[in-house]
């Protein structure tokens, strides 16, 4: 019997950092003796992580909401991780879930009862919408990164917008749904900490 994790990525069809965590765990979580299966919000070509990061992803069954690409409105998909991973779940039946959005709240609970969920941080986006942040410089409207990614009134609004959705997705406490909270650095854990009180690995 094949023993499955699902890895959940909201858009796998660009070379980028989110992409590169998801792909190495996919290969560890195969190493480990659950076999992948690649869940993306929309159709890709898994063929292109050899070139980009020389891991072979191609021998992996893919999961899709939606059967064609999608280039546009990526920081929306996100808010598709939900209804994604309740899906493949139900589809695969896995041991694990691995997933690097936080934004799964509206299925959490649900996830929790039926999967052992990893959850891993790039940097943890709930600290735009939390106001214990404002002056920190992390929080809307402050990050530098944000204010030159979306300078232009048409991407002000496009990003406004998604902060306002943002605190009906994020899951509110990663410690209390995942099995295991992992951060890709000894800062971003430090900011997760003064979130949540609890350190992740990193």
């Amino acid at each position: 019997m094949t023993n499955y994790s699902v890895v959940a990525h909201h858009f796998w069809d660009q070379p980028g950092g989110g992409q590169l965590i998801c792909a190495a765990a996919a290969r560890v979580l195969d190493v480990a003796g659950y076999r992948p299966i690649l869940a993306s919000v929309a159709k890709f070509s898994s063929d292109k992580y050899s070139e980009w990061f020389g891991i072979d992803l191609s021998r992996y069954n893919v999961f899709s909401l939606f059967n064609f690409r999608l280039a546009m409105f990526g920081i929306y998909l996100r808010l598709l991780m939900p209804i994604l991973v309740e899906k493949a779940v139900e589809r695969y039946s896995p041991e694990l879930v691995f997933v690097d959005i936080a934004t799964y709240r509206p299925a959490g609970k649900r996830i929790k009862e039926r999967v052992k969920l990893i959850e891993y941080i790039h940097f943890p986006i709930e600290v735009s919408i939390e106001p214990r942040f404002r002056g920190s410089g992390l929080y809307y409207g402050e990050d530098p990164y944000i204010l030159e990614r979306y300078s232009s009134p048409i991407m002000r609004v496009y990003w406004w917008l998604y902060t306002k959705l943002l605190p009906r997705y994020v899951r509110e406490n990663p410690f209390e749904v995942a099995s295991a909270v992992l951060a890709n650095s000894r800062w971003t854990a430090e900011v997760v900490k003064k979130l949540y009180g609890k350190t992740p690995w990193f």
